[in-house]
């Protein structure tokens, strides 16, 4: 592989064959860095040594573990739970996998745990649909006064906007966050939004829009949240969010990757 080539260009054994040149290349790097890996790659190129999926990812994963630089593996480690952190411990020197996983029950995956975080976030969570108002997460009773009548205020106008568009409203819902931050992939944009509503539909969008015209609240519509630039409206407008809020915000990203997911609703498909 040359300076000018293309990584696509080569097989994955090249690709693998190249990085583990350059550990050898920078061996302080190796050392420090990634302790583990350098050999790691030596055998999985090397085709007169096994290295199964198990190992490799047992290998991997203690690569990150030694790191004397790199906290990934501590960071992610604590997000599990403690039962969930004694098995990962106990894959890591070694034990049979199927001992492990041994009444082992999964619970929510990381991704689900955060967007649940989310809804602690925002100062109050709601579902709306032709039934009225359904609150997911009720307000911080620690709210100040002026914000908890801002908030009433808000609830008030939703109420009064249902009760007069009942037969257009279908489903469970539209599910609207209040004032819950919006950053962009590129972290170099922060606002709040009076209302991040994520809605399913079509229909659902022009009744967020009709609802914002109707109070004189700017719109924004966002999918995956890709802008790097500035370009963004202020704090206290309407944010339409037409993927749910832990897709459009959690880095690294693979949700655009061809993986097994739900069917798309209607806004998550182009009908030519």
């Amino acid at each position: 592989m040359t300076s000018t080539s293309k990584a696509w260009d080569h097989s994955v054994d090249e690709r693998i064959g190249h990085i583990a040149k350059g550990l050898h290349n920078n061996p302080k790097f190796s050392q420090k860095e990634v302790p583990g890996l350098q050999a790691l790659l030596d055998d999985y190129i090397n085709d007169d040594v096994d290295v199964d999926y198990v190992q490799f990812l047992r290998r991997l994963l203690q690569v990150f573990k030694d790191s004397k630089t790199d906290g990934a593996f501590s960071n992610i480690l604590h997000k599990h739970t403690d039962d969930e952190q004694k098995r990962i411990k106990r894959f890591l020197v070694g034990d049979d996998p199927k001992k492990i996983s041994d009444g082992f029950h999964m619970g929510p995956s990381l991704g689900c745990r955060e967007e649940l975080a989310r809804l602690h976030e925002a100062d109050c969570v709601i579902q709306v649909g032709a039934q009225g108002i359904k609150k997911l997460k009720q307000p911080f009773r620690a709210l100040a006064v002026k914000e908890r009548a801002l908030l009433h205020n808000t609830l008030s106008k939703m109420e009064n906007f249902i009760e007069g568009n009942k037969d257009e409203l279908r489903g469970a819902g539209i599910v609207v966050y209040y004032k819950t931050e919006f950053q962009n992939w590129g972290l170099t944009v922060k606002n709040v939004p009076a209302l991040t509503c994520v809605p399913k539909t079509s229909q659902e969008v022009q009744l967020i829009v009709k609802y914002a015209k109707a109070h004189n609240m700017g719109v924004r519509c966002s999918g995956f949240r890709h802008s790097w630039s500035p370009v963004f409206a202020e704090n206290g407008y309407v944010l339409i969010s037409l993927l749910g809020l832990h897709e459009v915000t959690k880095l690294p990203n693979i949700t655009a990757l061809p993986l097994p997911e739900p069917a798309a609703n209607d806004l998550q498909t182009i009908s030519m």
